[in-house]
């Protein structure tokens, strides 16, 4: 099974002109969509048949973000699709810092006493009324952006708070931790198998697959707030994938 962006929509704020524009697009899909993806957007094979191609398309894309920062929800997901394009077209994104409204709606609806009965997007669009599709791109970057500015709205929008919740920055990747700085040696493979392209096995503890080896291809290191998280290529079920790097125990040559 492959993993692939087959819709982008974001909303895009100028805060010195006022001017706010929209990206909206489906993309044609490289391998069929399954019952199971259908009925999760409502995006059918059929929709695609004539949709842009993905490579223009996520040309296209990045040129709309280009210097911008990026709000998703739950944006660990979002970056790692990003990321897998940019890898894949070895494309070069002029991109600043990643914020996770997700991780600002935990820390922010606290403060108050209204709020949804749970973190969900599709919770934040009933508790603000919101009738849009569930699982549509452009339709969840509206209920993001009403989440973001609420959370702004709460923290009094605090430049300081808001740094809390910056899960990467293209410009300066070390700028989010220091997690990055580990120099053990499993870290060094790491580094060395992204930066050559190697396949290699990991021992890792937890997830469905075991302890047991498993082939991945490493793609980035991605600092979070309390982790460094490996983006690869899993070679066992062709997924990509996030690695908490804290689990990975040992790491050796295929």
């Amino acid at each position: 099974m492959i993993n692939e962006i087959i819709e982008f929509g974001a909303i895009k704020i100028n805060f010195k002109t006022g001017e706010v524009t929209k990206f909206e697009s489906l993309l044609k899909n490289s391998t069929p969509l399954s019952e199971k993806n259908i009925s999760i957007h409502g995006i059918t094979n059929e929709a695609l048949l004539d949709a842009p191609e993905q490579l223009s398309t996520v040309n296209q894309f990045f040129e709309y973000i280009k210097d911008s920062s990026l709000v998703a929800y739950n944006a660990q997901f979002d970056l790692g699709f990003l990321i897998t394009e940019i890898w894949k077209y070895k494309l070069e994104p002029s991109l600043e810092k990643v914020i996770d409204a997700l991780y600002m709606a935990r820390a922010s609806y606290k403060l108050v006493q209204e709020r949804p009965e749970n973190y969900r997007l599709d919770s934040f669009k009933a508790f603000h009324q919101l009738n849009f599709d569930s699982h549509r791109a452009f339709a969840d970057s509206i209920v993001c952006l009403k989440v973001f500015y609420e959370c702004m709205e709460i923290l009094k929008w605090d430049s300081k708070s808001i740094a809390r919740f910056v899960i990467y920055n293209f410009k300066d990747p070390a700028a989010t931790g220091n997690l990055l700085n580990d120099d053990s040696e499993k870290m060094k493979k790491l580094k060395v198998a992204i930066s050559e392209g190697k396949h290699i096995n990991i021992n890792y503890k937890g997830g469905s697959k075991g302890s047991a080896p498993r082939p991945i291809q490493p793609i980035a290191l991605l600092p979070m707030p309390n982790c460094v998280n490996l983006y690869a290529k899993c070679l066992k079920d062709e997924q990509f994938k996030l690695f908490n790097t804290k689990r990975i125990k040992k790491v050796t040559d295929v």
